[in-house]
């Protein structure tokens, strides 16, 4: 009875086995068929969202140690860059050395993904064929990002600030904190977002953004009065019987003088009659224009030639009388 027992659980046991290994082919054959038939969407390795065909994604390894400020804005810390994503692709499409809605004194560098269409303005001009890898003129910029269907997108702004400046006020980037705010070397108990430059004065403003800890420092210097020279021997209408000196001439100012239209060589004194228009900048870009006119006038060279020319002429004279005399009383 116990031997008969045994040989039936043996087969059983075999009987399993068997079932087990005629399953392997038929398992496998339907992984294959239902890897033909899925034709579900790709993702981004990055954000494992789904990507379309159409869509450029980002796969560079930018994002181990990436600060994420918001949806479109990551910092990386390690680099010291901002790296910006938009609607139109996914993934981050820009790079920047600046956080947008910023304020600065120093060169500006960008990177677009190749194979992505940009815009670059400059107070609201268009630059063409303009280099984003260091932009070092002063001005308000927006960089545009151009999609596939032709739609432009805002992506970064910023303002590259000169020694002197002409803005009215300046805007504290978004999440960052004013932590210090000095004119003409007094510190302001006062920290606003916005800081109004209606005064004249130097201006050091810096703010830290709490999540990198990257603090910024602006400094300008807000001068809106328009330099001034002295002109002498000009009366008040305007007019000039003689040479004309310039003086009291602002330091570094640029000075450009017209004489009937046609600029001329800057000159302490001028001496040539005609009109005359001079410009003065300063470097804060203020200008104030001279309008005056010198009379015909004579020199010291000119008094002599011109004395000599009354002395022929009246000895010329002389000559002819005496002459005419002579000439009766024979």
């Amino acid at each position: 009875m116990k031997k008969s027992k045994q040989k039936v659980i043996t087969g059983k046991r075999l009987g399993a086995v068997f079932a087990g290994i005629l399953c392997i082919p038929i398992l496998c054959l339907s992984a294959m068929a239902e890897e033909e038939e899925y034709e579900g969407v790709k993702l981004d390795p990055v954000t494992g969202q789904a990507v379309s065909d159409d869509v450029v994604v980002d796969t560079e390894e930018t994002t181990d140690d990436l600060i994420h400020l918001d949806s479109d804005c990551a910092y990386s810390a390690d680099e010291q860059l901002y790296y910006y994503s938009c609607d139109s692709y996914t993934g981050y499409v820009v790079s920047c050395n600046v956080e947008s809605g910023t304020y600065t004194n120093d060169a500006v560098s960008v990177t677009v993904t190749d194979g992505i269409g940009w815009k670059l303005y400059r107070d609201g001009t268009e630059l063409n064929d303009a280099d984003i890898s260091e932009i070092t003129d002063v001005g308000s910029y927006t960089l545009e990002i151009v999609s596939n269907s032709n739609h432009n997108e805002q992506l970064i702004r910023f303002t590259i600030v000169g020694e002197y400046t002409s803005l009215s006020v300046i805007e504290v980037p978004t999440d960052c904190n004013l932590i210090r705010l000095e004119k003409d070397g007094t510190l302001s108990s006062d920290l606003p977002d916005t800081i109004s430059l209606t005064e004249e004065g130097k201006y050091v403003i810096t703010w830290q953004n709490p999540y990198t800890d990257v603090v910024t420092t602006c400094t300008t210097t807000v001068d809106r009065t328009a330099p001034e020279l002295k002109l002498e021997a000009v009366d008040a209408d305007g007019r000039a019987r003689s040479s004309v000196d310039i003086s009291d001439l602002e330091e570094n100012a640029d000075i450009e003088i017209l004489l009937d239209g046609k600029e001329i060589s800057y000159s302490q004194t001028l001496e040539q009659s005609g009109v005359y228009d001079i410009t003065v900048t300063d470097l804060a870009g203020n200008s104030n224009t001279y309008h005056f006119v010198i009379l015909i006038h004579i020199n010291n060279q000119g008094m002599v030639f011109l004395t000599l020319i009354v002395l022929l002429t009246a000895g010329l004279i002389i000559y002819l009388i005496v002459s005419k005399n002579r000439m009766k009383v024979r």
